[in-house]
């Protein structure tokens, strides 16, 4: 039999792998869900499926984590919450790094929109707009057996949101967990098969964007300014802020051509640091620090005509993405 604190970590690394990518799909079921069919006819989500099937690349920071979890009545192993940082690869997916690869999790575009892919609990999805752009907010608890090695067994998981937004060139939000998760673990000891149930709290936070990019920088003369909205999770309290972004280009003629992204909670706390006031723009994509850097900002102009941009962001503390569109 393996340790205590060596299963609670096994423990941890498979549900919180399995729990994560789960709740990347979240949708569907529950009395309280609209109808299905009702929501892939609502004009809103049409224009989401455009905007998935056009995509060209996947952009994510990584998983924030946090835990507290027991085993067998021992007594819990709390962590500090902890950040995974994950490596994306053109549209299709993004791999955490962890330690050990076997711990590490793949997350596809496909798990990100694919409203079938997990079976769920009951669910709630509310389809709204804001900034110009239009929203979704999808509560639901998930079933992640399936996901699981076999020896852990009636597992109850905490619910997760996921808070996105889209226009008709790009697709971003935040997937956040907080709460509950218990089951019980198989063990064979002499030939004789027991079980020991397990506890704790489990809370994650993960931001993403996604879309069909522009590819080259805007020209002209004079300015442009892109105005939308952010969604930003505290990667200590897993709590969701809403905020605003504003995106502008000072001068359409100076070389290299820079942006400057703000972005400001419903507070009006600006997240990031002033670095973010003079990114430089690269055949439409613009970048600032390294993803473990705790200041890192990437983001791409989408549509022909630069009509949106979409990008995400991690300081250490927050986590987000932004969507906004051409205002001038």
């Amino acid at each position: 039999m393996k340790h205590p604190v060596a299963r609670t970590a096994i423990l941890l690394a498979a549900v919180s792998a399995a729990l994560m990518l789960a709740a990347c799909g979240s949708s569907g079921g529950g009395d309280d869900t609209p109808d299905p069919i009702d929501l892939l006819l609502d004009d809103r989500v049409i224009r989401l499926q455009r905007v998935v099937e056009r995509s060209e690349i996947l952009l994510m920071p990584g998983v924030h984590v946090g835990y507290t979890f027991s085993i067998g009545g021992d007594e819990g192993s709390e962590t500090e919450p902890f950040f995974q940082p994950a490596t994306c690869t053109g549209a299709e997916r993004c791999v955490t790094e962890t330690l050990d690869p076997a711990d590490a999790s793949t997350i596809t575009l496909n798990d990100l929109i694919n409203f079938s892919t997990f079976e769920l609990g009951p669910a709630e999805v509310v389809l709204g707009s804001r900034g110009g752009l239009d929203t979704v907010e999808i509560t639901s608890s998930v079933n992640i057996s399936g996901s699981l090695p076999e020896d852990i067994v009636d597992l109850t998981s905490p619910s997760s949101t996921a808070f996105g937004f889209w226009g008709v060139h790009g697709f971003a939000g935040v997937v956040i967990g907080d709460g509950p998760v218990s089951g019980r673990v198989r063990e064979t000891l002499v030939g004789v098969e027991t079980t020991i149930p397990f506890d704790g709290v489990l809370s994650f936070a993960l931001a993403y964007a996604m879309g069909d990019v522009t590819g080259m920088n805007p020209t002209g003369v004079g300015s442009l300014t892109w105005e939308g909205v952010a969604e930003v999770a505290s990667a200590r309290t897993f709590e969701r802020r809403t905020g605003t972004v504003n995106v502008i280009i000072a001068d359409l003629t100076q070389a290299p051509l820079r942006a400057s992204v703000n972005i400001v909670d419903i507070d009006g706390f600006r997240v990031g640091p002033a670095e973010w006031s003079n990114v430089e723009i690269t055949n439409g994509h613009f970048t600032h620090g390294a993803v473990a850097s705790q200041d890192y900002l990437e983001g791409n102009f989408h549509g022909p005509n630069h009509e949106e941009t979409y990008g995400v962001f991690d300081t250490g503390s927050y986590t987000g993405a932004f969507g906004a569109k051409l205002a001038n």
